[in-house]
């Protein structure tokens, strides 16, 4: 079952990255690095980059929970372009390196 409906859309390429913040191009660690720092956004102060482990269960770790992952999304799907489905960020992309893995193998395909 779906956490939300989300409505769906075309593919499109990924906007520039917003001003001071790196783009998003580059290797798996760069995009794992970018996830990371969206975590420690939402987390509102309460988790430091230091303390997420990207092997980590991400609902399992209270990394995220149906808000939060709900904005997760839309972020990869506005840095990146890739659509994730809420079935695979609790499933087979459940951790963020497999995460950060799926998106670099998605604009690979894409580019």
């Amino acid at each position: 079952m779906a956490w939300f409906r989300r409505k769906q859309r075309a593919p499109r390429s990924a906007p520039p990255p917003r001003p001071g913040e790196p783009a998003p191009a580059g290797g798996a660690e760069a995009i794992l690095e970018d996830l990371c720092r969206a975590i420690v956004e939402q987390s509102d102060g309460s988790l430091t980059r230091e303390q997420i482990d990207v092997a980590g269960d991400l609902v399992g770790y209270g990394y995220v929970d149906s808000l939060t992952a709900a904005t997760l999304l839309e972020r990869i799907e506005e840095r990146y372009g890739v659509e994730v489905s809420e079935l695979d960020l609790v499933g087979r992309l459940s951790t963020l390196q497999a995460l950060a893995d799926h998106i670099r193998s998605e604009i690979s395909a894409s580019g």
